[in-house]
């Protein structure tokens, strides 16, 4: 479903349907040996999306639901377009030239969170953002539309001048206004091109040749609509950046994109009807505070230090302030805050830190937790920090603290 992570009768973005109701019908034909025609329905059914302008938060998202039969499914077949100079084509056009990309730190600026709670700026947002930052290429307008179902691939021949470096690949649908909307994306360690229990540092000026795998997506582009790749060296704060910067090199027509493309409908997607779950009324608690959201990114001009936050007052679910339970009479409150900063062209000046607190109180007994995390990194080393305390009626009853040295080992 197009869902964040969540269950999918009470998650975003709508459509959802009764998944508890589907999950009973399940389980009493096989424990029950009800025939309920639950295994005459569809195998796997999938929410294809398609374009929205892009925003860091829908309601709902425009599509439609697919269905196969078994998988791999002998309705999808690859699609290969080749990574030539700046575009995307369906024939390779090798070339002595030779493309280049090296991010700055802060590229990844768009990126939202890698899985979503369905809180209001956890999704990626435009694209173009970051594309100032990347290796990209553009395929030509599409004349009729493209359905992609499955996991996008990516052969490369890739070169690197660090010994240690990854690629990141973010796939999008880029309008006639050109706005680009994220259909999917995906990383790849070149220290792992190899093995990843073993990481092999890379030898500078060697060529590469790697599999990328991107992230599972049904997605429909648009006629007019035109796909574009974009590669860089680095993506934070969803990637830890590596100890240097790092410029990788490809030669035009030798990599090539693999699309995983459904060829036709099947007469089943338009037999789906999903059940819509029962309005539920909530009972459990009563909201005394309500909660909010507070996220951004901002540059410091001056040092064009980048720092990225998230503070949500509710806890890292969502901005549920503080609530009382009734039948046990206790009132609850969680808040978070996470910080994360770089400076464009220092990949060691990387900090992530997070705050997180919690307030329980029951008649005479109040308690607080607080934890604080921070994290940097050498060459070599993660430094991690971090400490816990508890307080019970203000009164100090638990304090502990950790500082840690851990190994890169090709992270």
């Amino acid at each position: 479903g197009p869902w964040a992570h969540l269950y999918p009768h009470e998650a975003v973005p709508t459509p959802i349907f009764d998944f508890v109701e589907e999950a009973i019908r399940w389980w009493d034909h096989w424990l029950k040996g009800i025939q309920n025609d639950i295994m005459k329905e569809p195998r796997l059914v999938f929410y294809e999306m398609e374009y929205m302008p892009p925003k860091t938060f829908f309601e709902h998202r425009k599509g439609r639901w697919v269905t196969e039969e078994k998988w791999p499914s002998p309705n999808v077949r690859n699609k290969n377009l080749y990574l030539n100079s700046n575009k995307l084509s369906e024939k390779p056009k090798e070339s002595k030239d030779i493309m280049e990309v090296n991010s700055p730190q802060n590229y990844g600026m768009s990126g939202g969170d890698i899985t979503s709670f369905g809180i209001p700026g956890d999704l990626p947002f435009d694209c173009r953002y970051d594309e100032g930052g990347a290796l990209s290429f553009r395929s030509q307008c599409l004349k009729k539309s493209l359905s992609i179902l499955g996991q996008p691939a990516l052969n490369l021949k890739v070169v690197s001048n660090q010994k240690q470096a990854f690629v990141s690949a973010v796939l999008v649908d880029e309008a006639q206004d050109g706005s680009q909307a994220l259909i999917t994306r995906g990383f790849f360690n070149l220290m792992h091109r190899i093995s990843d229990t073993e990481p092999k540092k890379i030898i500078p000026g060697e060529e590469m040749d790697i599999t990328l795998l991107l992230q599972g997506v049904a997605w429909t582009v648009s006629p007019g609509h035109r796909l574009i790749l974009h590669l860089g060296s680095t993506y934070w704060p969803i990637i830890w950046p590596s100890p240097e910067s790092v410029k990788l090199s490809f030669r035009p027509g030798v990599s090539k994109l693999m699309l995983p493309i459904r060829n036709k409908t099947n007469s089943k997607d338009s037999e789906l009807s999903f059940k819509q779950p029962l309005e539920q009324e909530n009972n459990t608690y009563k909201t005394i505070r309500p909660g909010s959201v507070e996220r951004d990114f901002k540059i410091d001009l001056k040092t064009g230090l980048t720092t990225h936050r998230v503070c949500i007052d509710g806890g890292v679910f969502g901005p549920v302030g503080k609530i009382f339970f009734e039948d046990t009479k206790t009132a609850f409150h969680d808040k978070s805050e996470r910080i994360y900063s770089i400076y464009p062209n220092e990949p060691l000046s990387a900090v992530a830190e997070m705050k997180q607190s919690r307030f329980i109180s029951k008649e005479n007994l109040e308690i607080e937790l607080e934890t604080w995390s921070h994290q940097t990194s050498t060459k070599d080393d993660f430094i991690l920090k971090a400490w816990c305390k508890c307080w019970e009626n203000e009164n100090l009853v638990h304090s502990i603290s950790w500082d840690y040295k851990i190994p890169r080992n090709g992270m």
